[in-house]
């Protein structure tokens, strides 16, 4: 249940069911009742005094988002070497440039973005690291020609 929303986040309290594990700095999809986006939030904080209960923090990273791959523009083109992350979308409102959220591993210095079912290709820099959690980089990137 959705005890507090924000424009930042989100608070939930668990009321019923299996409890699946979570611990802060993972990334976990949201979608209320009354949206059909699914919401791109990193778990902040966890609070239980039981094993029944169950409060979790939540801070936005993106109200929606596209999955694609990457892959390093100085490799050949195999498939496994591509790496599927999250394509999070510039939100001018909160000064939000565009970034990918990817599992943590290294990224080259250039890198090729794989847009999905129309086969566009975007090569990319990453430009700056805006956060590094226990599983998950979130990383702005430029457009390179």
């Amino acid at each position: 249940m959705v005890t507090n929303e924000s424009p930042r986040g989100f608070a939930l309290l668990h009321v019923g069911g299996p409890i699946e594990s979570v611990r802060v700095g993972e990334v976990v999809g949201l979608r209320t009742r009354d949206s059909r986006t699914c919401h791109v939030c990193v778990v902040r904080w966890v609070l239980s005094d039981s094993p029944e209960h169950l409060e979790l923090g939540l801070e936005e990273l993106a109200p929606t988002a596209r999955a694609v791959s990457l892959r390093s523009a100085h490799r050949g083109p195999r498939p496994e070497e591509s790496q599927p992350v999250l394509l999070l979308p510039e939100v001018p409102a909160l000064n939000q440039a565009p970034a990918i959220l990817a599992p943590l591993f290294p990224l080259d210095s250039t890198c090729e973005l794989n847009l999905g079912d129309l086969q566009s290709r975007l090569r990319v820099r990453a430009t700056r690291l805006l956060e590094r959690t226990v599983s998950v980089q979130v990383v702005q990137f430029s457009a390179v020609s």
